[in-house]
């Protein structure tokens, strides 16, 4: 055991059996802790990047704060083609389960913040799950596709992980208003969807929001994240955003 676990006994030997025993022992354990801590460490940073790659992605072709609408926007074709954007939806799927595998192994991860200004996963996820929403809940025949398996992964992560942690869903969140999803639902209509009417659409859209937003609210609090996400932009226009002084007589931005 002294050859094999580096002891290297000094002047004070064990005198018995047993005490070289718990030598042995101790040697050993410090050769697991420095084993796991050469495997557990990378395998934590490979979670946090691959987490963040998906982040670094995420842009609308603004320089403004991205909203649901405008990054479903930026990825239908000029004739209304919807493929790239359905693309994008199967794509954070994947980006969901994998979060929820690394996550709940590794719960900590939750609390590793992002390295960017304006940037936070549970933040991003909401607007991404925000859009597939929309689009869900007011283009027929969104309900059966790309949008809605998003959804479903979307609401398995964040309630897998406040099980996991303890978080408990906010009940107390502020619910989308019908003049607000009106203005959503005429930023679709000019972004070429062709959505439902107001109404249909507007009581899908919220059943679909009350499944995952007070688990999002409830993450946004806990982690002290941004509400606001920025894409690829300069930090002078973050910085804009972040310290602009509004204006108590301009009418608020309402995105659904």
């Amino acid at each position: 055991g002294v050859v094999y676990f580096s002891i290297g006994f000094g002047d004070i030997l064990p005198a018995t059996g047993g005490l070289r025993l718990l030598t042995v022992i101790e040697g050993l354990s410090g050769l697991g802790t420095l084993g796991l801590v050469i495997g557990f460490i990378p395998s934590l940073a490979s979670a946090y990047s691959a987490r963040e790659r998906q982040l670094l992605l995420l842009d609308d072709l603004t320089d403004r704060r991205i909203t649901p609408i405008s990054l479903a926007r930026a990825r239908v074709g000029p004739d209304g083609d919807t493929r790239q954007l359905e693309a994008f939806f199967d794509e954070w799927s994947a980006w969901c389960a994998e979060v929820y595998d690394s996550h709940t192994s590794y719960p900590m991860l939750m609390w590793w913040r992002s390295k960017h200004r304006g940037h936070s996963w549970i933040t991003g996820l909401g607007v991404v799950t925000d859009a597939a929403i929309a689009y869900a809940g007011a283009v027929e025949g969104g309900d059966r596709g790309a949008a809605m398996r998003l959804h479903r992964q979307a609401v398995r992560l964040v309630g897998g992980l406040s099980e996991r942690v303890g978080i408990r869903p906010d009940p107390g969140i502020t619910e989308l208003t019908r003049e607000g999803w009106a203005v959503g639902h005429a930023s679709m209509v000019e972004s070429g969807f062709e959505p439902c009417g107001v109404d249909e659409g507007y009581e899908r859209v919220l059943a679909l929001r009350r499944l995952f937003h007070p688990y999002m609210e409830a993450f946004i609090d806990e982690l002290l994240a941004p509400r606001g996400f920025w894409g690829v932009t300069s930090a002078e226009h973050l910085a804009e955003a972040e310290f602009a002084v509004v204006d108590p007589d301009e009418e608020p931005e309402v995105t659904p």
